[in-house]
């Protein structure tokens, strides 16, 4: 399930390594637009393309069209040509944004997402977290990403607000192990 979820007043998304419908982020684009989230989205554009100034969604005859404003560009340029990595933070800053006071779960964070960027990616996601007092769990398989959890950790105020859990298989059970920052 893509879709925001209210159980007990607990707003929780998941975000799986599936493309995401533009849809879907038209409708989350829809919750932040003029507000100070629609900002925060703009600034994790800016981890990849440092020119991005604006987000345009316009609706034709077919689908929502996401185009982005680019300083020194005269033209609006449509999100689907910008890469991969620029769509995965997108959606990763449209969902975060929009579950505040609740849960993110996310599935393979790094998919997509050049290892340079993923310092960055983590220094978005904790700051966000922190302001809008989210929680997130995500998984990944890559150590270039745990490298980069630690390092963003390691700049934040109050490092003890992140842990790492490796799930690890011992005579048939599944034990999740846990690695403050002091021990990454």
């Amino acid at each position: 399930d893509k879709g925001i979820s209210n159980h007990h007043n607990l707003q929780s998304l998941f975000l799986s390594t599936n493309k995401i419908k533009t849809d879907h982020l038209t409708q989350l684009w829809d919750k932040i637009v003029l507000t100070f989230k629609e900002d925060l989205v703009i600034q994790a554009l800016q981890i990849i393309e440092p020119k991005i100034q604006r987000i345009g969604i316009t609706l034709n005859q077919y689908s929502p069209l996401i185009r982005l404003k680019l300083k020194d560009h005269p033209q609006p340029i449509s999100l689907n040509i910008m890469g991969e990595g620029i769509n995965k933070i997108l959606t990763l800053a449209m969902f975060l944004v929009n579950v505040e006071n609740g849960v993110l779960l996310i599935d393979e964070i790094e998919t997509g997402l050049h290892y340079e960027a993923q310092i960055d990616m983590w220094k978005l996601l904790l700051n966000t977290a922190q302001k809008l007092n989210i929680q997130v769990f995500a998984t990944t398989h890559s150590w270039d990403c745990i490298s980069a959890f630690q390092s963003a950790l390691q700049e934040m105020e109050n490092i003890s607000m992140g842990k790492l859990f490796r799930l690890q298989n011992k005579n048939d059970q599944i034990k999740a192990v846990e690695y403050d920052a002091e021990d990454l």
